[in-house]
C-alpha cells in the first residue's frame, strides 16, 4: 500500500533545497578532514602517545560517517517510490551514475600511485584488482600509498548490493514494516559478521573485517534515516523529528560523548593491534550511533538560525564538502610527500609541521581533481539525464 501525502507537511526548506541536503556537505568535509588527520596521527607516531594521541587515534571515524552518508543519500530514492507504489528508480542508470562518479577520479589516483609503487604491484592482474576496487578479497594487496581504498572497496560492493536491498524492501503490503525488517536484519548481520570475524580468527580469511557483512549496520543507519525523512515528508508527520533535528548542539554534544569513549580503554588498542570481539563491537557500535547524532540535524529540522546548520551549510564546508572525495583519494600520497619536503621520518612526531603540509596540498591537489577529473564526468552525467539516456 503506498504511503499519500497529507495537505499540510511540515516546511522544512531551510534544511532541504531541492532534492539536495546543503548541511552534508559540510559533514562531508568533517569526515575527510578526520580521516586525514587519523593518518597524519598514525604516520608521525602522535597515535600512540597521550589523550590527543588516542582521540587522532579514532579519527578513522570520518569512515563512519562516510557510509552513513552513503546510505541515506542513494537509498533515498529507493525508499521514496516504494513508499509511493511506484516503479523503482532505473538500475542501469543508478549504477552508472554511480560510476560516473567515482571511477575516473580514482582511476587517475590509482595510475600515479602505481607510478610510485613497489615492483610486485606492476602486474597485470594487480593493475586489474584495483581498477574493479578488489583489492581486499585478498591479504597484502593494498596499493601503497592508495591503503585508504579498502573504504571505497566497501562502498562499491554497498554500491551493487543496494538495488538488490531496495527489492527485498518491497516484500509484502506494508512498506514501513518491510524496511523495519530489512534494516533490522542488515543491523543484526554485521554484529554477527564481527563476532564471526574477531573470534574465530583462524576460520575466515584475514581480509574478512574489511568486507561489506561488517559495516551493514552503518550503512543501514543511514537508510534509516532516509525512510524516516521519506515518511515525514509524504505524510507530513513525526513533528518529533524536527525537534531532534533543531536540538543540534544537543545533537552534536551526543555524537561528541559517544567519540570520546570510544578513545578509552572500551574502544579497544591504538594502531593497528587487535582488539578483543567485545572492544571491536563496541567502538564500531559507538561510532555508529556518533554518527546518526551527527547526521540528523543536518536532515531534520526547521531553525535557519541552527549553529551546526549554519556550520555546515557555510560556503567553506560547502567547497570542502564538494572536494572531499579528491582529498580522500589523495592525502596518503601527499602525506608521504610531505613527509620528504620536511626531511622527517616516520614515527618521529612533528603532527603540526606535517599537518601544516599534508592538508593544503590535499586541498589543491583536490581541487584540481574535481576541475579537471570528476567536474567533467559530473558534466557528462547531468548531460544524459537531460537526453533522457
Amino acid at each position: 500500500m503506498a504511503i499519500t501525502a497529507q495537505a499540510h507537511a511540515p516546511v522544512t526548506a531551510p534544511v532541504k533545497t531541492g532534492n539536495t541536503y546543503p548541511a552534508l556537505d559540510g559533514l562531508r568535509a568533517l569526515a575527510a578532514l578526520c580521516v586525514v588527520m587519523t593518518h597524519v596521527g598514525f604516520q608521525t607516531g602522535q597515535s600512540f602517545r597521550g589523550t590527543f594521541g588516542a582521540f587522532l587515534n579514532r579519527l578513522d571515524f570520518g569512515v563512519t560517517i562516510f557510509f552513513l552518508l552513503s546510505g541515506f543519500l542513494l537509498y533515498g530514492p529507493f525508499v521514496r517510490a516504494q513508499l509511493l507504489g511506484r516503479p523503482l528508480p532505473s538500475v542501469r542508470t543508478y549504477l552508472r551514475n554511480r560510476g560516473l562518479r567515482i571511477v575516473p577520479g580514482a582511476w587517475v589516483a590509482i595510475a600515479v600511485a602505481f607510478v610510485f609503487s613497489a615492483s610486485k604491484f606492476a602486474g597485470v592482474h594487480e593493475i586489474v584488482r584495483q581498477l574493479l576496487f578488489a583489492e581486499i578479497y585478498s591479504s597484502g594487496h593494498l596499493l601503497p600509498g592508495m591503503t585508504q581504498m579498502w573504504s571505497l572497496c566497501v562502498e562499491v560492493a554497498f554500491y551493487l548490493a543496494l538495488p538488490l536491498l531496495a527489492v527485498l524492501a518491497r516484500v509484502g503490503s506494508r512498506p514501513l514494516r518491510a524496511q523495519a525488517w530489512l534494516l533490522g536484519l542488515m543491523f543484526v548481520s554485521a554484529q554477527a559478521w564481527w563476532l564471526l570475524t574477531r573470534g574465530l580468527a583462524d576460520a575466515h580469511p584475514a581480509t574478512a573485517n574489511l568486507w561489506l557483512p561488517a559495516y551493514l549496520d552503518w550503512f543501514a543507519l543511514g537508510m534509516g534515516v532516509a525512510v524516516l525523512r521519506s515518511w515525514h515528508d509524504l505524510t507530513g508527520r513525526g513533528r518529533v523529528l524536527d525537534q531532534i533535528g533543531d536540538a543540534s548542539l544537543t545533537c552534536w554534544a551526543i555524537a561528541g560523548l559517544l567519540f570520546w569513549v570510544t578513545a578509552t580503554p572500551l574502544g579497544g588498542p591504538r594502531g593497528l593491534a587487535d582488539p578483543t570481539p567485545g572492544q571491536a563491537i563496541t567502538k564500531h557500535l559507538l561510532y555508529a550511533f556518533a554518527a546518526l547524532f551527527l547526521l540528523l540535524p543536518a536532515v531534520f529540522g526547521t531553525d535557519q538560525r541552527s549553529p551546526v546548520r549554519r556550520a555546515l551549510e557555510s560556503r567553506p564546508s560547502r567547497w570542502l564538502g564538494k572536494i572531499s572525495y579528491g582529498v580522500f583519494l589523495w592525502h596518503i600520497m601527499l602525506l608521504d610527500l610531505a613527509f620528504n619536503l620536511a626531511g622527517k621520518q616516520l614515527f618521529t612526531g612533528h603532527v603540526l609541521l606535517i599537518t601544516a603540509l599534508v592538508v593544503p596540498m590535499s586541498l589543491a591537489v583536490a581541487a584540481l581533481s574535481l576541475r579537471l577529473v570528476e567536474q567533467p564526468a559530473l558534466d557528462l552525467k547531468r548531460r544524459w539525464a537531460t537526453s533522457g539516456r
